[in-house]
């Protein structure tokens, strides 16, 4: 799938499972976490993040790492600061001890780390050129005309998986009940203000300092990279003036 954040999609038929059985962070941050040697490089290149040994010295530390950085910094900052729609179906998540979790289920977190990082290679091999299903099944690795295009099915693939995984995120997140009824959080134009001020520059410094041209890939890399940045930068403001 080209978009990684459609890859939690294929992990939320177990969104029922108890926690003892199985970590949902570890297992949503798992299906992304090959993607990250992208975001890390903010191009489209990876040298071990999709391989087998990646899985263990990549894959499940940035697991790990980001499950920390996401429920001990970002996560309560970031929903107070999401539209009154979508924050208050939300919010019934920021109670979520992840500390205390991790210590009693530790093995469970490295476990569905796993897992989550194997769903995202099966989805791969579906959709990428490299894959093995993608080169032995006639239908994927046939090409197809398009508005005079030439395209590969597992191209095709790859961008309707990840329109369909997409929407059935969306539509899964406003299917969830309304935990309370606040508005506008008062901050909230400065949050993504500075969301803004910090993605846009460091998109166009990443485009400067480039050494070749970069692709589209590159391009969709680099931008979802400074978004995150600025998403941390942003949250980091947010904390320390609270303190």
């Amino acid at each position: 799938m080209p978009f990684t954040f459609s890859h939690p999609a294929v992990i939320l038929p177990l969104k029922s499972v108890s926690g003892e059985k199985v970590s949902l962070t570890a297992l949503a941050i798992g299906s992304m976490a090959p993607d990250f040697e992208f975001f890390f490089r903010m191009r489209a290149e990876t040298d071990i993040s999709h391989t087998l040994k990646g899985i263990f010295l990549f894959d499940i530390p940035v697991v790990i790492l980001m499950a920390f950085l996401y429920h001990c910094w970002v996560r309560n900052p970031l929903i107070d600061h999401l539209p009154p729609f979508i924050r208050n179906r939300f919010s019934v998540y920021k109670g979520f001890d992840w500390l205390t979790y991790f210590k009693q289920n530790w093995l469970i977190v490295i476990t569905s780390a796993f897992l989550g990082t194997v769903t995202h290679f099966l989805c791969d091999d579906f959709t990428h050129h490299y894959g093995w299903t993608a080169n032995n099944f006639a239908l994927l690795n046939s090409s197809y005309t398009l508005l005079g295009y030439s395209i590969p099915g597992y191209h095709i693939l790859q961008y309707f998986s990840s329109l369909v995984l997409g929407i059935f995120l969306i539509v899964e997140a406003l299917k969830l009940p309304l935990a309370s009824k606040e508005g506008l959080q008062s901050t909230f134009f400065l949050y993504w203000g500075i969301v803004v001020l910090i993605t846009v520059p460091t998109f166009i410094l990443r485009f400067a300092i480039r050494d070749r041209e970069l692709t589209m890939d590159d391009t969709i890399m680099t931008a979802i990279a400074a978004g995150l940045l600025g998403l941390l930068v942003s949250t980091s403001v947010i904390n320390f003036s609270k303190k």
